[in-house]
């Protein structure tokens, strides 16, 4: 009689998935880049800096880098339309031949605004 050798295999343990995103890291970066979810609805809500248009929806556009690849803070941030922020970001200017640098000024102003907003409504940021 021919003994079967048992075609079981020592069962490996099962682990657990690899989190696709650190939420921890995630929720700390926004916070450093975009201050806080009311922060970033109030600067959606203001008008465009570039076109001073209110017809396209805002987007955040941090003005300066974090170096390499990284978001800087929240202070350097402004308002931009989708059709101004994806020109920026595609030519590397502003529309209507106006420089990037005339944004930094424009991001501690509205910076400026933000406290001010903030405080009178008791929001924290």
């Amino acid at each position: 009689m021919i003994r079967k050798k048992s075609s079981k295999r020592p069962r490996l343990k099962a682990r657990k998935p690899i989190p696709k995103k650190n939420v921890k890291r995630a929720a700390k970066n926004f916070a450093r880049a975009y201050g806080s979810k009311e922060r970033v609805e109030w600067v959606n809500a203001q008008r465009c800096v570039s076109c001073l248009g209110t017809q396209y929806p805002r987007q955040n556009h941090h003005v300066i880098t974090g170096g390499t690849g990284r978001k800087s803070d929240y202070r350097h941030v402004v308002g931009l339309c989708w059709h101004c922020h994806s020109y920026v970001h595609s030519m590397g200017e502003l529309p209507y031949r106006r420089p990037l640098s005339d944004l930094i000024p424009i991001a501690e102003r509205t910076e400026i605004k933000w406290q001010l907003y903030a405080k009178q409504r008791g929001l924290v940021g």
